[in-house]
Formats: C-alpha cells, sequence, structure tokens
C-alpha cells in the first residue's frame, strides 16, 4: 500500500508541474529566435527572447508586397510576451513598390535606418520619424526613392550619410525650428542629399 501511495504522490507532482509550466516542461516561451512575427502586414523578427523579466528583442525586417502604408511599432506582442523593435534589417523594404507612406512612431527605438532600408520603392512619398532615439541615416538608405518628397524628423541631430538619398528627385524635409542650420550644414557638407535636384528643409 505504501508503494501504491508513495506512486499517487509523484504522479499528481508530475501534473501540478504540467499545469504550472505547460506541457512543454520547462520552457518559460513557446517563441524561438528567428520567429517571424506580423503586425499590420509589417514583419518583425525576434532576436532576443524574454529572460528575468525583461522584454525580448526583434527587429523590423520587411512587410507584405502589397503594403502601401507601413507603421513601424516599438512594442509587438507576441505568444504572451512583449518584444521590443530596436533594429531594422539592411534591406528590409527595399523594392516594395506599393509602398507610399512610412511612420516610424514616438515610442520607436529604433537608432538606425540602415544601407538600402528603402531602396528602390519607386512609390514612397512620406516618411514621418517620429521618434528622438533615431541617431543616423546610413548611405543609400533612400536610394532610387524618386517620388519621395517629404520627410519628417522629430530629432535634432540625426547624422544623415554620403548619398542617403541618392536618385531623389524633390525632397522637403521638416525638422525642430532649432535644428534647420543644422541639417542644412549637414547635408551640404556630407552629400546626404547631393542628387536631389530641389531640397528645402523647413521647421516642422
Amino acid at each position: 500500500m505504501r508503494k501504491n501511495g508513495i506512486t499517487v504522490m509523484i504522479a499528481a507532482a508530475a501534473m501540478a508541474a504540467l499545469t504550472i509550466f505547460g506541457a512543454t516542461g520547462l520552457t518559460a516561451h513557446a517563441a524561438n529566435v528567428g520567429d517571424i512575427i506580423d503586425k499590420e502586414y509589417v514583419k518583425y523578427e525576434i532576436t532576443k527572447l524574454p529572460s528575468d523579466g525583461k522584454d525580448g528583442r526583434c527587429k523590423v525586417v520587411g512587410c507584405d508586397n502589397s503594403l502601401q502604408s507601413a507603421i513601424i511599432y516599438r512594442n509587438i506582442g507576441y505568444e504572451d510576451a512583449n518584444y521590443v523593435c530596436n533594429e531594422m534589417e539592411p534591406g528590409a523594404f527595399q523594392g516594395k513598390k506599393n509602398l507610399t507612406y512610412v511612420k516610424l512612431n514616438e515610442l520607436s527605438a529604433i537608432t538606425t535606418i540602415p544601407k538600402n532600408a528603402f531602396a528602390d520603392c519607386k512609390n514612397l512619398k512620406t516618411v514621418e520619424i517620429l521618434t528622438d532615439d533615431l541617431d543616423k541615416i546610413e548611405k543609400k538608405a533612400f536610394l532610387r526613392c524618386t517620388k519621395l518628397s517629404t520627410l519628417i524628423l522629430a530629432g535634432d541631430d540625426v547624422t544623415i550619410k554620403k548619398k542617403s538619398f541618392k536618385k531623389v528627385d524633390e525632397l522637403t524635409v521638416y525638422c525642430p525650428k532649432d535644428s534647420i542650420e543644422i541639417y542644412e550644414y549637414m547635408i551640404e557638407m556630407v552629400g546626404g542629399a547631393d542628387d536631389v535636384t530641389a531640397l528645402n528643409i523647413k521647421n516642422r
């Protein structure tokens, strides 16, 4: 009888463990690094799983080919966990010919618009970067975005690399009032928009 009692106790403990940890044993999260999350047709890739009560990390890697307006968020929920998007993959939106509008919202943690991020987005017209965390726009980020006409920058010290807007025809940059001269100097000195035929920098 004692043996049967011990067996019952072990079985009960096993059932309790399954209830607490789930059928997958001790795995805390069903997600894996490399999983793709789709939020409003924008795609994010998990780069780090949550741990010790901290959010996971992910990067934006692209969007559906049919998407016209892309909003890139900071917080991405997936499998009962939160992932902070703090990175954009080089070439993430390259060649998305239906894309006309892109927005990084105020809470975005992305610090760099990488090389070729929006290259060959032939119908992209407006980009709103409303976060203060953006530090840099890399070279050729908007290569051959021939219809790009409006860039809104909330930050006052975004570094614009050489040929960031190569083959862009006419561009108006809206930035904080106190930063107009800074951006004018930066673009002139580094050639960030050296292929733009008409460039205006205005107070947003």
